[in-house]
C-alpha cells in the first residue's frame, strides 16, 4: 500500500470557545462567536481552526500545511478568508508536491 493511502478520513471537530479557561478566552473580548478546531490530514495528529466573527458572523478558516481534507473543506465552507500555510525546508521540495495541499493549489 502506498504512503499516501495510509492516511485515515479526519472525523473530529471540537468547539474550542468552552475549552478555554476564562482568563485565556474571552468571546466578547476577542469578539468571536465560535472557536472550532478541525482534525486534518498530517503525519502527526494535527488541526486546522474555524474561527466566527461575533459582529459581522465572518467565517476565517486556518490550517497548516496538510493533505487535502475533506472535513476542513466541509467545516470552512463559505469562509470569507483561508489562510493556509505551507512552507517545507530547503531540499524538500518533492515532499511539497508528493503529500501537501500546495500541489494540489495550483
Amino acid at each position: 500500500m502506498d504512503e499516501l493511502e495510509t492516511f485515515e478520513e479526519p472525523c473530529l471537530v471540537i468547539n474550542l470557545e468552552r475549552q478555554f479557561p476564562p482568563t485565556l478566552y474571552s468571546p466578547l473580548e476577542w469578539n468571536l462567536r465560535e472557536v472550532r478546531a478541525v482534525h486534518v490530514k498530517h503525519t502527526r495528529v494535527a488541526c486546522g481552526y474555524v474561527l466566527i466573527d461575533e459582529r459581522n458572523g465572518r467565517k476565517i478558516v486556518f490550517s497548516g500545511d496538510t493533505r487535502p481534507c475533506d472535513l476542513l473543506v466541509r467545516e470552512g465552507e463559505g469562509a470569507d478568508l483561508l489562510i493556509h500555510e505551507a512552507t517545507f525546508e530547503d531540499g524538500m521540495q518533492v515532499c511539497a508536491y508528493v503529500v501537501h495541499c500546495w500541489f494540489h493549489l495550483h
